[in-house]
């Protein structure tokens, strides 16, 4: 019954459903909020101080079909692709995410009849990510990092937080010929051919939106999390059969 105290909704009716907007609390899915190295369990829940300016319960949820930037000619030059230095920084500290309604609302027949107001109700929600303010991607977070399909798990490959790689192993990405430093989104929608690594360290907000964008684009990737073992990477990437020149990596 949540908050109302009357009405009594189904399981099936929160299905896909990220976000609930009750009163003056947000309760959100953890999967929203969190590092992608977090592997955080689509069932835990934040409650947040805010509301979405409805009356009524609104379920909160994502559409599946997103849009990203495309690649134009006016930005050409800010696309270097230089090759990885070794170095592990973070070049995206003007990254955010923003919240906006779509404007789609579909009742939720509830089984009561006579009132006037939609008590509770579907809402569409987009969950955008912006460069120092510009539109970047439209993000489907919730199917991109919630409990995986079998085709990703393929595609999503997380790092062990510690291994017994010694320092010279775990800094040696040689086998993959090739390496490009990601340091600018627009190197990221301009993709190389080889090999890349997005430098986005310990920024959970540019982690989770990258994920997600790759994650989306249906392309392979490897996660990290403050850095990452180039020797653990090559084990996962030889374990499941895939193409190391084409590997996403994350940290």
């Amino acid at each position: 019954m949540f908050e109302t105290g009357v009405l009594n909704l189904s399981l099936q009716d929160f299905k896909d459903v990220v976000a609930i907007s009750a009163g003056n609390t947000l309760y959100v899915s953890e999967v929203l909020l969190c590092d992608p190295s977090a592997r955080s369990s689509p069932h835990k829940i934040r409650a947040l101080v805010g509301n979405v300016g409805k009356p009524g319960l609104a379920l909160l949820l994502l559409p599946k079909n997103t849009m990203r930037r495309e690649p134009d000619l006016e930005t050409w030059q800010m696309v270097n692709h230089n090759e990885f230095d070794g170095v592990f920084q973070d070049n995206f500290r003007g990254t955010s995410l923003h919240l906006s309604l779509t404007g789609y609302q579909q009742p939720l027949n509830v089984g009561q009849h006579g009132g006037r107001d939609k008590e509770v109700f579907y809402l569409e929600a987009v969950v955008a990510a912006l460069h120092d303010g510009s539109w970047v991607a439209d993000l489907d977070i919730w199917n991109a990092v919630r409990e995986p399909n079998d085709v990703q798990r393929k595609l999503i490959q997380h790092l062990p937080l510690v291994c017994s790689h010694s320092d010279a192993e775990q800094a040696d990405f040689s086998y993959l010929a090739k390496l490009t430093s990601i340091d600018k989104w627009y190197e990221f929608l301009d993709r190389p051919q080889n090999a890349m690594v997005v430098r986005a360290k310990g920024n959970w907000t540019a982690r989770l939106a990258f994920a997600t964008a790759t994650a989306n684009m249906e392309q392979p990737l490897v996660v990290g999390s403050e850095k990452i073992c180039w020797a653990c990477a090559k084990h996962l990437i030889l374990l499941h059969g895939l193409n190391p020149c084409k590997q996403t990596f994350l940290y």
